[in-house]
């Protein structure tokens, strides 16, 4: 058994740039059409979002991290729940606010909406599926598994609750599966009406008849008719094939999504491909795909999970935006996160964060090495959760440590912690103002980006401390400039305006560098590659990039002024403002490295793949004016950007470069299938 029991630990959301092959220099898909008007930007909207939970440290559901710490926890009967009945997978609906461009959101409320509850009627481990009150449910390597170590130890008459995603035949994909020692006092059945038989009072639903005659029936007047997507509630088990409800509850786009303002958000599969129309249903909702965005790339497809963002109108949400599953996992390093102190530490293998057992034997760190892990230390953890002979484990791929061990900086607060990040409110003082509607204490912290005068209403801060009653008691308070709140500090002195038309030419060309912002984002920064747009138009956030090497962007360290980063900025911030210029003179051939000098083509790799060869290429591409080493800088081994998770398998290299990855796309047609495999062996070991 693998308990998931939660902490209130609350943090605020780091920007991680990319997996393997995605790296500060790229990013998700592009679309293909105009996103249909959806509210976003950098600031909190109402929100609406159904999904299983990914993460902690907060609930996190579909990339948002929701601060939970206020918000009421139920299940879908109304039943109080607790923070500690959540797990990993479980499928929940909150309704809140967030802020769509940070990824940050506020709960309401919380709402646990398990697919299944019932005993096993069947399991076949060769097919990874049980079959629970008639329903299929399939098991893959995503699943969470609570009180079993997994489906083997599964039997038919064990009692569970399943959490997953609707597909089309009616199946479930388990995200979740949660194995009880007694039988539920209520069986739980969420799915998709397939038949009525109105005179017999009954429903088919998969291999199951629903008799619905003495079941009070919401909304009121409500009938049940096939198609409708429904929640049923018995007090009893199936008997003969037949469960006999006391609830059943008729679901609809209009009732569960409706808002009247902001956005909702829900994760599920693909029913069919859209038709001529754009109109398809995912997870049995009605959805126009007509002007959404696809992040991920390609066409829509049956099968395909994604999380589809939009508005509900007429009954169908109209989509703004479908994520593939895997874009935030390859973003971030993973599918799973937390954000929290260590604890139960036995190894790097085995240790524990918000209760969720981790093992960060094989993963990379930041800030630290794997010596410094201990009880009590603050970290934030990217990676997947498995499976195994010990139940599931969350397998690290990246562990941050919130600050340098052996430093006096106060990430690493302890158990009672607290991490607040948004605009300060109800400023009267340093020693007491608000930020999300926690009251802050901020006379004794220390200041980052900033002064204790500089704080005022609507400045965005990160503030950390630890919780007295109910005022946050803050260690550290750091200025956010960069999401849109006035920089604190001094007014600078008067100086020339920043110029759109050299920011335009700064960004295509920056003296005495090889490569430029375009070499990396694209000529074209309104296609926003690598999300060149958000938050790019602060200097001072362009600075920082270049200052901690993001992509590999400190190659331009000393080459540009601070007068150059504001016009830089000013062009970001308006790109399309920028007057019609000069055609400018051909960018200048880049001197290649002093050494090693290249040779004009590499030599014939001997058979199979050679290191050396793709060492070479590595650095000097022929017939490109850029290579990996533009980005990613001329020593893999340091991994900028994440350039060895993943990237020594040549297909995934050819699918960043097919899919403009991080502005790859230059690439494409410049490397033989041969010479993507010699720099895939050179990524696997780039200390020859």
């Amino acid at each position: 058994m693998v308990p998931q029991l939660r902490k209130r630990i609350t943090l605020p959301a780091l920007t991680l740039i990319a997996a393997a092959v995605l790296s500060a220099c790229g990013g998700g898909g592009a679309g293909t059409s105009a996103p249909n008007a959806v509210p976003t930007g950098a600031s909190a909207q109402t929100a609406l979002v159904e999904g299983p939970v990914s993460g902690f440290g907060s609930t996190i559901v579909n990339g948002v991290r929701f601060d939970d710490s206020r918000a009421s926890i139920s299940d879908d009967d109304g039943n109080p729940r607790s923070l500690a009945d959540l797990r990993l997978g479980a499928m929940v609906r909150i309704q809140g606010s967030a802020d769509d461009s940070a990824g940050r959101g506020s709960a309401n409320s919380v709402t646990l909406m398990p697919s299944l509850r019932g005993k096993v009627e069947s399991v076949s481990t060769g097919a990874n599926t049980l079959v629970v009150l008639g329903q299929t449910v399939h098991v893959d390597a995503t699943t969470v598994f609570d009180g079993t170590t997994g489906l083997a130890a599964i039997a038919a008459g064990d009692a569970v609750e399943v959490h997953g995603l609707l597909a089309s035949d009616g199946s479930f994909n388990a995200t979740l599966i949660k194995k009880f020692s007694t039988q539920p006092a209520t069986f739980v059945l969420r799915a998709v009406i397939r038949g009525v038989d109105a005179g017999q009072r009954t429903l088919s639903v998969g291999a199951l008849v629903v008799d619905y005659s003495k079941a009070t029936i919401t909304p009121n007047g409500a009938q049940p008719q096939a198609g409708q997507l429904i929640a049923v509630r018995a007090s009893a088990p199936p008997a003969g094939g037949v469960l006999v409800a006391d609830r059943i509850r008729i679901r609809s786009v209009r009732d569960d999504f409706s808002i009247t303002s902001g956005f909702v958000e829900f994760k599920g599969i693909i029913d069919a491909a859209p038709d001529a129309n754009g109109k398809t249903t995912i997870s049995g909702i009605p959805v126009d795909v007509t002007g959404a965005r696809i992040e991920g790339g390609g066409s829509l497809v049956a099968g395909q999970r994604v999380e589809v963002k939009g508005v509900e109108s007429n009954g169908v949400i109209q989509a703004a935006r479908i994520r593939l599953e895997g874009v935030r996992a390859a973003q971030i390093g993973g599918r799973n996160e937390l954000y929290g102190v260590i604890a139960n530490f036995a190894s790097a293998s085995s240790f524990k964060v918000n209760g969720v057992t981790v093992d960060a034997s094989q993963a990379v760190f930041e800030h630290g090495t794997a010596s410094n892990l201990a009880d009590g230390v603050y970290v934030e953890i990217k990676g997947n959760t498995q499976t195994g002979a010990n139940g599931t484990v969350l397998v690290a791929t990246r562990v941050e440590f919130k600050a340098a061990p052996g430093t006096n900086d106060n990430d690493n607060q302890g158990a009672g912690a607290r991490e607040l990040y948004g605009a300060v409110e109800n400023f009267t003082a340093p020693a007491s103002f608000t930020v999300n509607g926690t009251k802050v204490d901020g006379s004794n912290a220390k200041f980052e980006d900033g002064l204790a005068s500089d704080l005022r209403n609507g400045v965005y801060v990160e503030v950390k401390g630890s919780i007295n009653g109910d005022v946050l008691v803050a260690t550290e308070i750091e200025f956010k400039a960069s999401r849109g709140s006035p920089a604190p500090g001094p007014a600078p002195a008067p100086g020339p305006a920043p110029s759109v038309a050299s920011g335009k030419a700064l960004y295509n060309a920056i003296p005495g560098s090889a490569a430029s912002c375009a070499t990396c984002h694209g000529v074209d920064p309104t296609a926003n590659v690598s999300k060149v747009l958000n938050g790019a138009n602060d200097p001072g956030e362009i600075a920082d990039a270049i200052a901690k090497n993001k992509g590999g962007m400190g190659a331009l360290k000393g080459l540009l002024t601070a007068a150059q980063l504001g016009d830089i900025a000013a062009y970001l911030a308006s790109p399309n403002s920028a007057p019609p210029a000069p055609t400018p003179p051909p960018a200048p051939t880049p001197t290649p490295p002093p050494a090693p000098t290249p040779p004009p083509a590499p030599p014939p790799p001997p058979p199979g793949p050679s290191a050396q060869n793709g060492k070479l290429l590595y650095n000097a591409i022929p017939g490109s004016a850029v290579s990996c080493a533009t980005c990613h800088t001329s020593t893999p081994a340091n991994n900028v950007a994440k350039v060895l998770n993943g990237a020594n398998d040549p297909n995934r290299i050819a699918s960043a470069i097919a899919g403009n990855a991080g502005g790859m796309g230059v690439l494409n047609g410049k490397l033989t299938a041969a010479q993507l495999q010699d720099i895939a062996a050179y990524l696997a070991t780039p200390n020859i």
